[in-house]
C-alpha cells in the first residue's frame, strides 16, 4: 500500500517563540489522538514527532533561523477528509500564532510513495517531475539495461532506460546527431547529385553505431524515402542564373514528372512560370509498379548495335516515332564487353531500321542490298554488344516513393499546370475531381504510347506554346525525363 506524504512550510521574517508556538499547537494533535515525542535538536530549534493510532506520522520542526516545517505521512486508504481537516487546522492555528511574522506559506500536494506505478522521475538538472502515469506497459531487464514503457495520460507511452527518463532523450539525441553527421558530412545532404547514395549513407551510419560506447542492436527495414533530386534541380538553376533566374517552364515525363512536381511544390525554382507533366498519374503509376519487373524482364538485356536498340524500341512499341527513337535510345544504352552469343541478345530483330520504301527495288538492287547486309553482319560481329545504361530493376525499392501522393502534390502546386496524357482513362480520382474543378489544363493525345513527347513531338510542342500564350511570356524550358 502506498504512503501519502504532505508538506506544509512557513517562512518567517524572524525566529518565533518556540515554547508559545508549540503550546498553541498541542490541542490540534490531541484532538487527532497523536502522541508527541520531543527530540534533542542540539540547539537547532524544536523537533518533535507525532504518531497516531491510525498509522499517521508527523514531524514538526521549528528551525532557529525562522523556518517552520510540518511533514505528515498517512496510508493511501486513510480518510482524506480527516487529513485535510488536520492540515487546515494546523495552517489556520499557525497563522494566528505567527501573525505578522509570516513571509510565505507553501503547501504542496501529497507525494505518493511506494505505489505500484511510479509517477516521479528526476530531470537532467536534478529537478523532480511528476507524470500522470497510470500503467506499466512493459518492463524487462535486457543484457544492457532495464527497460520500462510507462503509459501517461498526457504524453502516451514513455520509454525509460535504467530508471532515468533523461537517458532516453540523450540516446535519441545521440542517434539523431549521428544520422545528421551521415546525411551532412560536409554541410551537404547525401544525394545522387553529389555522388553519394542511400546505400553509402546507411553503411556509414552502421559504422558509427558500432563505435558507440554502449552496445547497440539495430535492425534494418527498406522503406520508401523521399528523393532529394528536386534539390539538385534548384541548385542547377541557381548555378546557371544566380539569384535572378528568368521565367522557367518545367516539363517532366514519367518519373521526371514526379520530380518536377516535387520541385515545384517545394518552390526550389522561385521563378517557375508553369509546370507540365507528361503521362504520369499516381493511380495508374502505382498500379503499374506490380508488373514493372515483368516488363523489365521482357526487354532484351543486350543489343548488337545502337541501331538494333533503336529498331527494338520501335518494334516493341516503346517509342512509335522512329526519328525520336534515333535521338533518345542513343543515351539509354552503352557498350559492354559480353560476347555476342551471350543470352538475352535481341536476335530476332534484323539490323536495319524499319523504313517505308516508296519504290520497289529491282532485282539487281535487291542483290546489292543483300550483299551489303551480309557485310554489315560480319562487321557487327566484330563490335561490342550494347546494354542498358541504367539497371532499373535495382531501383525497385524507390519506385513507390517516386509516385505516392503525387496527385495531391500536383494539385497543390500554385503555378499554372498542364497535364498531357496518352489516354483519358489514365486519370485517377483526385485528378478527375481537380480537372472538373479547373485546377489544371489537360490535353489528351490519342494514338500515342507512354512516351507522348516522343511519339507526337509536334503536337506536344504546339500544346505547350498555346499554354504559354495563355498563362505567361517567353520562358526557359527545362525537360526532366526518365524511362
Amino acid at each position: 500500500m502506498a504512503v501519502l506524504h504532505y508538506t506544509l512550510d512557513f517562512k518567517l521574517r524572524a525566529p518565533a517563540d518556540v515554547s508559545a508556538t508549540v503550546r498553541g499547537l498541542q490541542s490540534i494533535f490531541q484532538e487527532q489522538e497523536m502522541t508527541e515525542n520531543v527530540h534533542d535538536s542540539e540547539g537547532h530549534g524544536y523537533l518533535a514527532t507525532f504518531v497516531g493510532k491510525n498509522g499517521r506520522f508527523a514531524i514538526l520542526r521549528m528551525h532557529s533561523h525562522g523556518l517552520v516545517t510540518f511533514d505528515l505521512q498517512c496510508l493511501e486508504g486513510d480518510d482524506v477528509v480527516q487529513v485535510d481537516n488536520l492540515l487546515n487546522a494546523l495552517e489556520k492555528k499557525l497563522k494566528a500564532l505567527l501573525d505578522g511574522n509570516i513571509q510565505r506559506i507553501k503547501r504542496l500536494p501529497a507525494l505518493i510513495r511506494g505505489s505500484d506505478v511510479d509517477r516521479y522521475w528526476p530531470t537532467a538538472d536534478g529537478r523532480l517531475m511528476e507524470y500522470d502515469i497510470d500503467e506499466v506497459v512493459y518492463e524487462k531487464d535486457s543484457p544492457y539495461q532495464n527497460i520500462k514503457i510507462l503509459h501517461s495520460q498526457q504524453f502516451g507511452n514513455m520509454l525509460i532506460l535504467n530508471g532515468d527518463v533523461n537517458s532516453t532523450w540523450e540516446f535519441l539525441r545521440l542517434i539523431l546527431d549521428l544520422s545528421i553527421r551521415v546525411l551532412r558530412p560536409s554541410g551537404k545532404y547525401f544525394t545522387q547529385g553529389n555522388c553519394a547514395n542511400l546505400t553509402d549513407a546507411l553503411s556509414e551510419y552502421e559504422k558509427l553505431l558500432g563505435r558507440l560506447s554502449c552496445k547497440v542492436d539495430f535492425s534494418k527495414e527498406v522503406v520508401c524515402v523521399p528523393s532529394y533530386m528536386e534539390l539538385d534541380i534548384g541548385k542547377v538553376v541557381e548555378a546557371l542564373y544566380g539569384e535572378n533566374p528568368p521565367p522557367i517552364m518545367m516539363i517532366g515525363h514519367s518519373m521526371g514528372g514526379a520530380i518536377a512536381v516535387h520541385t515545384a511544390a517545394a518552390n526550389h525554382v522561385p521563378s517557375l512560370l508553369g509546370l507540365c507533366v507528361i503521362d504520369v498519374v499516381e493511380g495508374t503509376a502505382m498500379d503499374a509498379l506490380n508488373s514493372m519487373q515483368n516488363f523489365l524482364r521482357g526487354r532484351p538485356k543486350t543489343f548488337k548495335s545502337v541501331e538494333n536498340a533503336i529498331e527494338w524500341s520501335v518494334k516493341s512499341g516503346q517509342i512509335r516515332n522512329i526519328e525520336s527513337a534515333r535521338v533518345s535510345m542513343v543515351g539509354q544504352v552503352k557498350k559492354c564487353e559480353e560476347p555476342l552469343s551471350s543470352p538475352g541478345v535481341s536476335k530476332n530483330i534484323s539490323e536495319g531500321i524499319i523504313e517505308e520504301e516508296e519504290e520497289d527495288e529491282d532485282e539487281e538492287g535487291g542483290e546489292s542490298n543483300h550483299k551489303r547486309k551480309k557485310e554489315d553482319d560480319q562487321e557487327i560481329k566484330k563490335e561490342c554488344l550494347y546494354t542498358w545504361r541504367i539497371e532499373l530493376s535495382k531501383t525497385e525499392k524507390y519506385w513507390e516513393g517516386w509516385f505516392k501522393g503525387l496527385s495531391s502534390l500536383f494539385l497543390s502546386c500554385s503555378v499554372p499546370k498542364l497535364l498531357l496524357l496518352a489516354g483519358v482513362d489514365r486519370l485517377d480520382k483526385d485528378l478527375t475531381i481537380g480537372q472538373m474543378q479547373g485546377k489544371f489544363q489537360m490535353q489528351v493525345l490519342p494514338q500515342c504510347g507512354h512516351a507522348v513527347h516522343e511519339d507526337a513531338p509536334e503536337k506536344v510542342c504546339s500544346t505547350v506554346i498555346e499554354y504559354l500564350n495563355i498563362f505567361g511570356s517567353a520562358a526557359v524550358f527545362y525537360r526532366i525525363g526518365f524511362f
